[in-house]
């Protein structure tokens, strides 16, 4: 019998004794569409503060969040109204000349990435470490849709994120390969640590 989803992951979270919740509802939703609903969830705790996390509530929701898989780490911000999404620039937003994109100006940044936060100056302070970017645009190559936020969403479905701030690494379709998972994390504590460089969070 062909394993599922969770039952996938869950037998990764096993063999890599990382500790593990999950979460598989099915529920009615009132009105006019009888058809059920339903979320199903997975965190894998690191032996560090990071969490793998697949989520999908899509049945039920339309947010451009309702489905992702990835690395979610709680954070403290410095200021608590900051937020910031770092996507790959695709071909499409590359040709979209009439696309209003916010930039960095800084040449080498707006030609690979998307950027919007909501202190650029500190977003390009960020990107300007050719480490980082080198690195993020390697992921991008593993990860097709890989993206990087901070206080853009709430996790509520999951105890352990709720009304916590978070910054996460990751895309819209779920992960299962462990090589892919452990790369994931390496990535994201990189990011973190880069964020708490530049005094966007703290410890």
């Amino acid at each position: 019998m062909e394993k599922t989803a969770l039952e996938i992951l869950e037998e990764f979270a096993r063999k890599t004794n990382r500790p593990f919740e999950k979460s598989d509802q099915q529920f009615s939703v009132g009105g006019w569409n009888k058809l059920p609903k339903s979320e199903r969830w997975i965190s894998i705790k690191d032996v560090k503060k990071a969490s793998f996390v697949s989520l999908d509530a899509s049945s039920n929701r339309v947010d451009e969040y309702a489905r992702i898989s990835g690395i979610v780490i709680p954070v403290k911000l410095r200021r608590r109204d900051f937020s910031l999404k770092i996507a790959e620039k695709d071909l499409v937003d590359k040709l979209n000349l009439f696309k209003k994109i916010r930039k960095t100006n800084d040449k080498e940044i707006d030609r690979n990435f998307l950027v919007d936060c909501s202190d650029m100056d500190l977003a390009t302070s960020l990107m300007k470490n050719t480490s980082l970017q080198k690195r993020m645009l390697n992921a991008y190559k593993v990860f097709p849709g890989l993206k990087t936020e901070v206080n853009t969403f709430k996790l509520q479905s999951i105890p352990e994120f709720e009304e916590k701030v978070v910054f996460c690494v990751f895309r819209q379709q779920w992960i299962f390969d462990r090589k892919q998972v452990e790369e994931l994390f390496e990535l994201a504590y990189f990011l973190h640590d880069s964020l708490l460089k530049n005094g966007i969070i703290e410890i």
